[in-house]
């Protein structure tokens, strides 16, 4: 007798992220979520080896645009100063931020990205954080949220860079910020502030599900702790299929609109 594989995610959590990118695939289209392309970490994406300079910056934006179908003239990127970078940890031993990484503003002139200088250290965390902040503009600067009436909102950014594929670069550098806890709506379950690692891994193991591949060629590029919930979580799906996304993988199509979300925030936008 076999044993039944447990998810690794809680269900709030996990109901969450799967409502969340099928809302996604309908407001940007299916084709991201089917073909779950997982875009690469390597040069041949992103062919700059030193992101000192302001070409080689220029050069990762573009790309992270082009990728996201965002036309990049309608942004403005702007490079802040910090001061020096606490290099700090929790009890794990994984780094704490001490100051936001990118910003995304709106304003009269259009729509301004700032990225800090500290983040010119590390290429994948630039990429990881330009993608985050471009999910912003995708989301709020083409009208599919308004300004500070989701609860959500920053998971829904980091899930927004799953859905265009970049989930493997978020997952190696994701911004946990300790202190910003909540819990979802009805539940005592902890909500974090941004998608935890535990979250990153379930939402790959998700879009590799749905394509029907329980070893995706990419799985190896997933961080090691990452690894540790994606490669269960997938084990879970494949094996009991109980996610209510199972009728979108038989079928290939996205559900009828129907009801509300049980997650406020997360409404249809025509």
């Amino acid at each position: 007798m076999f044993r039944q594989p447990k998810c690794p995610v809680d269900t709030p959590t996990r109901v969450w992220i799967e409502e969340a990118l099928v809302w996604l695939a309908r407001q940007f289209g299916d084709d991201q979520f089917f073909a779950h392309k997982i875009v690469a970490p390597n040069n041949d994406t992103f062919p700059v080896d030193d992101v000192t300079g302001r070409r080689s910056i220029e050069s990762i934006f573009q790309s992270v645009c082009a990728l996201m179908g965002v036309d990049r003239a309608h942004i403005l990127l702007q490079e802040i100063d910090d001061a020096p970078p606490l290099h700090l940890v929790n009890d794990d031993g994984l780094a704490v931020p001490t100051a936001p990484a990118g910003l995304y503003e709106e304003h009269a002139q259009g729509y301004t990205i700032h990225i800090s200088r500290a983040e010119l250290i590390d290429t994948l965390g630039l990429i990881g954080t330009l993608s985050h902040e471009v999910a912003h503009f995708c989301l709020r600067g083409e009208g599919r949220i308004e300004a500070d009436t989701l609860f959500c909102e920053e998971l829904l950014t980091d899930l927004t860079t799953v859905y265009f594929g970049f989930g493997v670069i978020r997952a190696a550098s994701p911004r946990e910020w300790q202190s910003d806890y909540s819990t979802w709506p009805g539940t005592d379950v902890v909500r974090p502030e941004y998608m935890s690692i535990p979250m990153y891994g379930y939402a790959l193991a998700v879009l590799a599900w749905l394509h029907d591949d329980a070893s995706p060629g990419w799985s190896r590029m997933v961080r090691g702790d990452v690894g540790k919930y994606f490669k269960p979580s997938l084990r879970y799906l494949g094996r009991t299929n109980d996610s209510g996304l199972h009728a979108i993988r038989d079928c290939r199509t996205l559900p009828e609109k129907s009801g509300p979300w049980i997650h406020p925030g997360l409404q249809e936008h025509e």
